[in-house]
């Protein structure tokens, strides 16, 4: 696996931030192919927002990092255009308002499948619906908190279902098993939530 050694993007700020990162001892796989992707994180912890917006903007990729709305009152504005974060509500207008960001821009998307880092009974099929909706594939960020890892573990083409796109992401996660959620209490099921799923 191969590791990125300097930011892509060669700014003061993005060396900066390299190297705040560099001195956690994490490393940053490469990205797949550079196009626009829907990408998605197990998602327990607040570090792993950290760790995400590292991980897109040290290899410059062209994308929102979507988070709860109420979470953006706690960062700066010059922070959260810099880091081009999207805060939208917990609620069904949410989907709307990324599809109009999409729309407008053509960029990637990350965002948390489970819609909180919390403990649920599985997760929300919006990044299905957004894959299926613009023809995205979904890459799947892994995190390794043992061995200080952040890499694409793989990319998946979108199913006819939620349920079936799903399915491919479960099986390439569990294919990782050095890939775990920093807290496995509060790990949802990797499977549609019974309040969404049409099975």
């Amino acid at each position: 696996m191969n590791y990125i050694t300097k930011p892509i993007k060669n700014t003061l700020l993005n060396n900066v931030l390299f190297k705040l990162h560099s001195l956690t001892g994490w490393k940053i796989g490469e990205s797949p192919p550079k196009k626009s992707y829907i990408y998605i994180s197990e998602h327990t912890s607040n570090w792993d927002f950290f760790h995400g917006i590292f991980y897109y903007k040290l290899l410059d990729l062209d994308g929102y990092f979507v988070i709860a709305e109420e979470k953006t009152k706690f960062i700066p504005k010059s922070l959260v255009n810099y880091f081009r974060v999207i805060g939208i509500p917990r609620n069904s207008a949410g989907l709307s308002l990324i599809a109009d960001e999409l729309k407008k821009s053509g960029a990637s998307l990350y965002i948390a499948p489970e819609g909180t880092r919390s403990a649920t009974d599985g997760w929300k099929p919006g990044f299905h619906s957004l894959a299926r909706k613009f023809n995205m594939q979904i890459a799947v960020i892994g995190l390794d908190y043992k061995n200080k890892r952040n890499v694409c573990l793989g990319v998946v083409d979108h199913g006819a279902t939620a349920e079936e796109t799903t399915k491919r992401c479960k099986d390439l996660i569990d294919s990782f098993p050095d890939f775990l959620p920093l807290h496995l209490d509060k790990r949802s099921p990797i499977e549609i939530s019974p309040k969404y799923s049409k099975k």
